[in-house]
């Protein structure tokens, strides 16, 4: 049979023990009772949008972003590369060429600038759907032939059998030199010291000149790996001055 005075006595003991100091400011931790969820992974580029290819593993939140940097950069519209309302789709060529030209920019990055922020789209195109050309200065062609005189018999050997010190070069006609030197110049917006010793050409005395054999070996490599590099040269990223841009009106430091 129930015992009703054992239930009230044991009523009055826990009234009795909560009222002490040490029971009445205790509470249970309600927090280790319970499991903790797991935070919430913000969705990758490929769970939100259809057919992407080289964004995958970025956030979703960063597409758009990426999409208006290219958009300025390469100064067109967004249908300048998708087709309206299928985005999608890869019906336009310029969209297989961007594609490309983002393989381009890891493959320069990761080989020649540890990925080190050096290059981007605005770096060549300036706002421009065709990145500018080259247009040789016959000036500097013919300032550069005076300095490099060689007679005729050595036109068509290689150069480094009539240079000294050649590197990047080798196998190139000689005559052909004075010509690649004067659209280096040009390119850069700046004389043969920029790079050479004054009197000693084949000195390496100058960061400059190793910098320069750096990008002309960067340039054989992306001719090596790349449909779309047939007019990719120094002008391409430089425009005329020593330091290209990363970002408009910003130069690579």
């Amino acid at each position: 049979m129930h015992n009703q005075k054992y239930d009230r006595a044991v009523v009055c003991l826990l009234a009795l023990l909560l009222s002490l100091p040490l029971f009445a400011s205790w509470q249970a931790p309600a927090a280790a009772t319970q499991t903790a969820k797991p935070a919430l992974t913000p969705p990758l580029a490929e769970d939100v949008f259809n057919n992407i290819q080289l964004l995958k593993g970025a956030p979703a939140e960063s597409v758009l972003p990426t999409m208006e940097q290219i958009r300025h950069s390469v100064g067109v519209d967004c249908e300048y590369c998708h087709v309206a309302h299928k985005w999608d789709a890869d019906d336009k060529k310029p969209k297989q060429t961007t594609r490309e030209m983002f393989q381009l920019l890891g493959f320069v990055k990761s080989t020649y600038f540890g990925r080190q922020p050096k290059v981007s789209c605005w770096t060549c195109h300036r706002g421009e759907s065709t990145p500018a050309k080259l247009q040789l200065d016959n000036a500097a062609i013919e300032r550069v032939a005076k300095l490099i005189d060689i007679s005729d018999a050595d036109k068509n050997r290689p150069a480094e059998q009539v240079f000294k010190n050649i590197q990047v070069f080798k196998g190139v006609p000689a005559g052909r030199i004075a010509n690649a030197m004067a659209g280096i110049s040009t390119s850069l917006g700046s004389r043969c010291n920029y790079c050479h010793v004054d009197d000693d050409y084949a000195s390496d005395a100058k960061d400059a000149k190793k910098t320069a054999r750096e990008m002309i070996k960067m340039r054989g490599g992306i001719a090596d790996r790349f449909s779309l590099s047939t007019s990719f040269g120094c002008f391409t990223c430089h425009h005329g001055h020593q330091t290209p841009e990363i970002e408009e009106g910003k130069l690579v430091e």
